[in-house]
């Protein structure tokens, strides 16, 4: 079987969520004998096209900030990918199946087109679906992003959606139940095994992009409380974003200068998995997540996780409430009382670490590609 992967941001150039799906499952594709292609910017000096880890990757143009100033995906950047996609798609004539990542939604269209002028599957993979949410992420001109979203569930038969959640939001966009099935993410339990915890450590640690929707504001105030009954908790948070500035000053207000460390972007994946061996607690206070892969590493790190409850969240998915973890309500009283009981009650936290590690057993990267390895041949088929 022959598979083109379809997706700007490449491993290991950018490090997210979607890029790390598509490695782990094309590498694993590629070792089971399959043909593995990825055709994205072009984030290396030299050839356009190279070949790591039995994926050949595919740069067809050269990158473009992914990101604005504001911290949203760039519009200008998706278009420049999209238009740069055409000609080298589609002057391929091996590929058995296209396997398109849904956002940045443009690039889906010339992978429609090469689809039909080759007679192959197109395979759109869903992260996310916002449905509404377009309106409070683009208020009036909303209704433009509803728009193109629901014109590429539009586009083919056979959808993959990374959560049940995600999956649920699709029907709800008005595509047959028949036509998207529910292929997880996935861990690498070997490679969480290997890595040793970190000589720093840390009572509760949060993971991810520092824009609003990860709401680490209400995590911050959340710790305010912590510390009045817990003196000397602390607290990491890992990651970047438009709203670090805004944290760090927030952080100043409510006096955690002494129990919050801000550690930035890790660019070696090892230091996250080692620094969430070393915590106690994992939160993650987003209302938008369409998998919550940081939340499935931190469990298989055996590390309890808090997470909210939202109708966008598919994170709570990975969540059993007081089993390996809670899920409530985006409140700094659900977090503080949550982290309080918590690092309070060791027998408590012992219980839910054991539970969380165990949770994680059938997301193993493994399970994962096989599973996608009988849909795309029942879609060939």
């Amino acid at each position: 079987m022959r598979v083109a992967f379809v997706y700007d941001a490449i491993y290991p150039y950018v490090k997210g969520g979607v890029e790390k799906r598509v490695y782990e499952l094309g590498r694993r594709l590629a070792a089971r004998g399959h043909e593995v292609h990825w055709f994205g910017l072009k984030w290396w000096d030299g050839d356009s096209v190279l070949e790591r880890g039995g994926i050949v990757y595919h740069g067809v143009c050269r990158p473009l900030p992914l990101y604005t100033s504001s911290g949203r995906r760039s519009i200008l950047e998706a278009l420049w990918f999209s238009l740069s996609l055409i000609v080298p798609l589609s002057r391929r004539d091996d590929f058995d199946l296209i396997d398109c990542q849904s956002f940045p939604y443009f690039p889906c269209f010339p992978c429609r087109v090469a689809s039909w002028l080759k007679g192959v599957p197109l395979v759109v993979t869903w992260h996310e679906v916002w449905g509404s949410y377009w309106g409070r992420y683009l208020g009036f001109f909303g209704f433009l992003g509803r728009l193109v979203e629901r014109m590429v569930s539009r586009l083919t038969c056979d959808n993959v959606a990374v959560s049940d959640t995600t999956r649920d939001l699709l029907v709800g966009l008005g595509v047959s139940e028949s036509n998207v099935v529910a292929v997880s993410n996935g861990v690498d339990l070997e490679y969480i095994n290997s890595i040793p915890p970190s000589e720093k450590k840390f009572d509760v640690l949060f993971v991810g992009r520092l824009i609003k929707d990860k709401n680490v504001d209400v995590l911050l105030r959340a710790f305010s409380d912590v510390i009045s009954h817990l003196p000397g908790a602390s607290m990491c948070i890992v990651g970047d974003g438009p709203e670090r500035s805004n944290l760090v000053s927030l952080a100043s207000e409510l006096g955690l200068d002494d129990a919050v460390v801000f550690l930035g972007f890790r660019n070696d994946h090892d230091d996250v998995v080692s620094l969430m061996k070393s915590s106690k607690i994992y939160v993650s206070p987003s209302t938008r997540e369409g998998f919550g892969l940081s939340v499935l590493e931190a469990l298989s790190c055996s590390v309890p996780v808090l997470v909210v409850d939202d109708v966008l969240n598919a994170s709570d998915e990975l969540i059993t409430d007081d089993v390996n973890g809670y899920v409530g309500p985006l409140s700094p009283g659900f977090f503080s009382e949550k982290i309080i009981n918590i690092l309070s009650d060791n027998k408590l936290r012992n219980r839910l670490s054991e539970a969380a590690i165990k949770s994680t057993e059938k997301n193993s990267w493994d399970c994962v590609v096989e599973k996608l390895a009988d849909y795309y041949s029942n879609t060939l088929s």
